[in-house]
Parts: structure tokens; C-alpha cells; sequence
């Protein structure tokens, strides 16, 4: 057992000891100052003793861990390809006809091109949700 506390460690060992002291920090373990004196120790680490003598003193990282967020049952929107293809062109289809409409617009101070400007908003708008709206529940 000696033997392995005395073989020379590499970045690898390094960096994963400087990993279970953030995550002790994290949780309360440790102070601010004695992370920041154990990670500079960590970093000049030359040996398995010299990461040992660091987290000697914490617990046990296989029965301690830290809280798991765990994803929602449901996706909150799952869009098939075709789906995502349709809101893609209409999406590019209105960038185009809103700047020919501001461009008439700023050039020709037509009232006209503003109110065709929102009626595609709206339309562009209702065919996105009756996309939507018709896609399969799983």
C-alpha cells in the first residue's frame, strides 16, 4: 500500500483531486481559504500521499454526492424534422418580406406595406401554432 501512496502522480490525478475539493466547497466542507491553500497544494502535488494528505480528512466520496437535478418526464417541446424544416421556412420567409416591406416602406412612405407587414405577422404566427398545435402528444 505504501508503494502506491508513494508513485508519482500526473495532471490526470491532479486535476480530479482539485474536482473533490470543489465539490466539497461546493457543500460546505471547506472554506474558501482552505480550498484555495489545498488546491495550490494539489497543484504542486508530487505523489498519491501528497493528494491523500488533502482529503484524508473528508468524507468518503462514494457515500457522499450532491444533489441530482433530474430531468421532467416530458420534453417541454419535441419537434419532429418536418416540423422544425416548416418553422425554419416561414421563419425565412417572413425576414424577407419584412425587409421588402420596410424597404418600401422607408422608401415610398406607403401606409399600405405597414398593414401587409402585420397581416403576415398574424398569418405567419397562426400557421407556426397550427403546426404545433397538430403535432402528435406522447
Amino acid at each position: 500500500m505504501s508503494e502506491v501512496l508513494r508513485a508519482r502522480v500526473g495532471d490526470v490525478e491532479r486535476n480530479a483531486c482539485v474536482d473533490r475539493l470543489t465539490r466539497e466547497m461546493v457543500v460546505g466542507r471547506l472554506t474558501e481559504d482552505e480550498f484555495d491553500a489545498r488546491v495550490e497544494q494539489a497543484l504542486r502535488a508530487q505523489t498519491h500521499q501528497d493528494l491523500a494528505e488533502l482529503t484524508g480528512d473528508l468524507d468518503d466520496p462514494a457515500t457522499t454526492s450532491l444533489p441530482v437535478r433530474r430531468p421532467s418526464a416530458e420534453p417541454a417541446i419535441t419537434l419532429s424534422r418536418r416540423d422544425v424544416g416548416a418553422v425554419a421556412v416561414t421563419t425565412a420567409v417572413l425576414g424577407v418580406l419584412t425587409f421588402l416591406i420596410a424597404h418600401q416602406v422607408t422608401y415610398d412612405s406607403d401606409a399600405i406595406a405597414l398593414w401587409l407587414l402585420l397581416w403576415l405577422f398574424g398569418e405567419v404566427c397562426g400557421l407556426t401554432g397550427a403546426m404545433l398545435a397538430r403535432r402528435p402528444r406522447r
